[in-house]
């Protein structure tokens, strides 16, 4: 029985998900070793009239792998990863950190690497059925571009082999359209011999300016302008970047911080990749100008696989994470067209990030540096298709005190309906329809 299975260990630890805040506890977990297991266990709950759910690695925020009383098939014993050529075969259950792994090896002396997120314990699966943005996005593309062929089981416990010249349409839907078109067991990707890449972390203090801005004091309207001319630089230099150059900004109560990714470049396919030294020293001079003051700026060359878990750490499992839509704009129909960012947005971003001064814990506000490589893919070729943005944002809030919990999901709610609010003013600067999971946020603002 389902109260009998909630007594036991084994059952508790397997049921939870990345996010502490999901707490659902499935009738069954069918822990899968193959994928005769899988097929097997989908047609089963068709005969049965069973809901199912798949767990890859469980990283959803909204934790689509787990319902009340549904059978979660579970693909986390699925681990293996085979590079051949140029090829990297990954199983279903598989973490990023574990393709990391092996494209890393020791023994290895042309590291291949697939472009993935920015946290080494995302799930494979979600990650790339859902297009998968991350530090070489720009470079070599989202994750799903980089996909050349996947084993797919559908709804009817049917495998089926899928790439360009086998089963197109499903090719298509796999590449961007999530995981709903059925449960791939086997990914084949594209992999990219890369030396090691350059990071820059630039921090930038802003409390004091914010509670300034906040009371109304002396200077107050300097402090706002000097944090909107910052905005503007960012986006600047976001605008003029090579394909080889990312620019991640996070923004919180206490600093704005700048993760600049170098990538080395090459200029043919022939020619081995090396590092830009002067697209290095010029990144650091213009972080070293911008205009709010610098608290600490630091550069090192290190490996994909170490950049791949920089945040690793700041986003913990079993955390109570809420996450925002998430809201594409800067439209740029050409490659490093100008971008202008209405101030009106950046008035948003500085006003919510005024609220969460309240907040126990502080939410982040993640603006994403898109462009490049990815907006090179006709939109009309993967089942992602918003491609002509220079930005994506979303906001990641959590609590530690239960007592804030109300807290944190009315500020994400808020970040929501304000955001809602400011598409309209800006008529065709957002993309819109996007998909984004607030039934969740929705559901407990409401209860």
């Amino acid at each position: 029985t389902l109260e009998g299975l909630q007594k036991t260990r084994e059952y508790d630890q397997q049921r939870k998900l990345w996010n502490g805040f999901i707490d659902a506890f499935p009738a069954a977990i069918i822990r899968c070793q193959s994928q005769h297991d899988i097929i097997n266990s989908i047609q089963f709950c068709n005969q049965h009239k069973i809901d199912v759910t798949i767990r890859g690695g469980g990283h959803n925020v909204a934790g689509q792998a787990a319902r009340d009383g549904s059978f979660m098939i579970d693909l986390s014993l699925l681990k293996k990863v085979t590079l051949f050529d140029e090829k990297i075969s990954v199983e279903g259950g598989c973490l990023w950190k574990d393709v990391d792994r092996c494209s890393a090896a020791d023994d290895l002396f042309d590291k291949r690497y697939v472009p993935a997120g920015l946290i080494s314990h995302t799930g494979v699966g979600g990650l790339a059925l859902g297009g998968g943005i991350g530090w070489l996005s720009r470079t070599f593309g989202l994750t799903c571009d980089n996909l050349l062929a996947a084993d797919v089981i559908t709804a009817d416990g049917n495998l089926k082999r899928t790439s360009k010249d086998d089963e197109p349409d499903l090719f298509w839907a796999v590449r961007g359209g999530g995981g709903n078109f059925g449960a791939v067991v086997n990914f084949e990707f594209s992999g990219h011999v890369l030396p090691d890449v350059c990071q820059i972390m630039a921090v930038y203090p802003i409390t004091k300016k914010l509670m300034k801005i906040r009371d109304r004091k002396e200077d107050h309207l300097d402090d706002t302008k000097s944090i909107t001319d910052f905005f503007k630089a960012h986006v600047r230099m976001c605008t003029e970047a090579p394909n080889d150059k990312t620019m991640y900004l996070f923004i919180n109560r206490d600093w704005l911080l700048e993760i600049v990714e170098i990538i080395p470049s090459s200029s043919s396919p022939d020619i081995p990749r090396k590092l830009n030294f002067e697209l290095i020293e010029s990144t650091l001079v213009e972080l070293s100008n911008m205009p709010l003051e610098l608290s600490r700026i630091q550069e090192k060359i290190i490996p994909l696989k170490e950049l791949n878990s920089v945040f690793d750490d700041g986003n913990r499992s079993g955390i109570n994470y809420f996450w925002s839509k998430s809201t594409l704009y800067g439209h740029q129909p050409y490659p490093r067209s100008k971008v202008n960012v209405p101030d009106e947005l950046i008035s948003f971003f500085i006003d919510m990030t005024i609220q969460s001064l309240s907040l126990l814990d502080a939410p982040t506000i993640e603006i994403v540096h898109l462009g490049g490589k990815l907006s090179e893919v006709h939109p009309k070729d993967t089942a992602y298709f918003n491609r002509n943005y220079l930005f994506e944002t979303h906001a990641i809030a959590y609590y530690s005190d239960p007592s804030e919990k109300i807290s944190q999901l009315w500020w994400i709610r808020d970040f929501n309906l304000r955001l809602n609010l400011l598409e309209p003013k800006c008529p065709g600067f957002f993309a819109t329809n996007l998909n984004t999971d607030n039934q969740l946020i929705d559901e407990n603002t409401n209860s």
